[in-house]
């Protein structure tokens, strides 16, 4: 299998060495770093060491486009959390980036190893001096939801807590075996027609897993008898909403997260 490394350089034209987000990040507000062909945004929460949301954009998003949709900088700020903002790859003959989260979005079954590549980015954000790595938390909106799942099935280990808005899993969720409990918020809109909340057809996919069978390895993690009856696992289902970020989703799920 293919495997996409990781290699820092500055956007401002400059290559730099693989230490450069270890030396400047902490002492930086905010920076774009440029990794292999990806950019990876940094938000700084704050001078303290704090916890760390990575957060990841959707099927066609950008970090700088998905931090200002999500008004994640108030909110980080005003907390003190730090986020990173990765971005993802373009497939062949596609412009649009994503993330290889199993089956979505017809770019699935490609040769890219997107979860491994971001747990080696997580670890080297983990060893920063202004992190604190018993606190570094998933989040993402539809594709990236998608990722962000994968990854928690994956290294919950690694993880503090999942947030995400109008995602599923890309994959069989009878695969995904927690090795712990982690705390779960999820948003979806019951006008979603691109993630259907009860699963089934999409544009990109023809047998979308149902949001309530997505949860499921959660609340078995957590020991719960039922969906209903977890509570460190929390959907919020909203009657109007469509398939996007709404406006309250930052706080809401930084709340759930107990990042207050």
């Amino acid at each position: 299998m293919r495997r996409w490394g990781w290699m820092i350089v500055f956007t401002v034209g400059c290559r730099s060495s693989g230490d450069d987000l270890t030396r400047t990040a902490c002492e930086t507000e905010e920076k774009t770093y440029t990794i292999d062909e990806r950019e990876l945004l940094w938000i700084q929460g704050g001078a303290q060491r704090g916890p760390l949301w990575i957060l990841m954009h959707g099927y066609g998003g950008r970090p700088q486009t998905m931090a200002s949709s999500t008004r994640v900088r108030d909110e980080a700020r005003r907390r003190g959390v730090h986020v990173v903002l990765p971005a993802g790859l373009k497939a062949p003959g596609d412009n649009r980036r994503s993330w290889n989260a199993g089956d979505c979005c017809s770019f699935g079954a490609m040769d890219r190893d997107d979860e491994a590549a971001l747990l080696r980015l997580r670890d080297r954000l983990a060893d920063l001096d202004c992190v604190d790595s018993e606190r570094i938390f998933l989040g993402g909106f539809s594709n990236g939801g998608l990722m962000s799942y994968r990854l928690a099935c994956a290294a919950a280990d690694r993880f503090a807590g999942v947030a995400v808005v109008g995602a599923t899993m890309g994959f069989d969720p009878a695969t995904c075996s927690p090795s712990r409990p982690l705390p779960v918020s999820h948003i979806h809109g019951q006008q979603d027609t691109v993630i259907p909340l009860v699963g089934g057809k999409g544009p990109f996919v023809d047998d979308i897993v149902p949001v309530a069978d997505a949860l499921q390895p959660f609340v078995v993690a957590a020991g719960c008898a039922s969906l209903e009856t977890c509570p460190s696992v929390q959907v919020d289902v909203r009657a109007n909403l469509a398939h996007r970020w709404p406006a309250d989703a930052t706080a809401v799920s930084l709340d759930r997260m107990g990042l207050e």
